[in-house]
């Protein structure tokens, strides 16, 4: 978990509170340091101050929410900017939650909880939809093109795939029999 805050004892009494319930802690003290951190891989989660020198929380969320690999990780602002406004900027910002200064110890617990529970249960909604498509696709396609459109290869190589294949076409419940007997008439129906 990434903790980023320009005050030292911000940073310090918000990782006391999360190392208490389990987790572990980087700290950054301010939004350009928190993105290294984060595009080192310091954060499953990132709790971010808004206010801060060089870059600030919202500058630091626009980035996150821009970057490929980290889009999705889950933010909660934690700010002493807790009017409507500031609220409403923070959520339209891309933070998925949104704590005020002085902050509730239970409050902040809960909401990182929530938030990587929330983040597990998307990674393993995404593992059963890979396993429900390759199943599906392994049904009609071979195995070995299969697993190289699931590992996203750029050229799967289908020229390289042809086989000779038989179709047989059938009747469907005497559709061809009943087509033959029905006449059209040239001059239309009750003619």
């Amino acid at each position: 978990m990434l903790v980023v805050d320009d005050l030292a004892d911000m940073r310090a009494l918000i990782s006391r509170s999360l190392k208490r319930k389990g987790y572990r802690i980087s700290t950054a003290k301010d939004g350009l340091e928190g993105m290294d951190k984060a595009v080192a891989g310091q954060g499953e989660l990132i709790v971010t101050d808004w206010t801060m020198p060089r870059c600030s929380g919202l500058e630091l969320i626009a980035q996150l929410r821009e970057h490929d690999t980290l889009e999705h990780v889950p933010i909660v602002l934690l700010t002493a900017r807790s009017d409507e406004e500031g609220k409403l900027l923070g959520t339209e910002s891309g933070a998925d939650a949104f704590l005020g200064k002085p902050f509730n110890d239970q409050e902040l617990g809960a909401t990182v909880r929530n938030l990587l529970a929330l983040k597990q249960k998307e990674k393993d909604l995404e593992a059963v939809h890979r396993q429900l498509q390759e199943g599906v696709l392994k049904r009609y396609l071979p195995p070995t093109l299969v697993d190289r459109i699931v590992a996203n290869e750029g050229q799967i190589g289908l020229e390289h795939e042809t086989r000779a294949v038989t179709v047989m076409f059938t009747d469907i419940c005497g559709f061809t029999v009943l087509s033959k007997n029905l006449r059209a008439s040239a001059q239309g129906p009750g003619a």
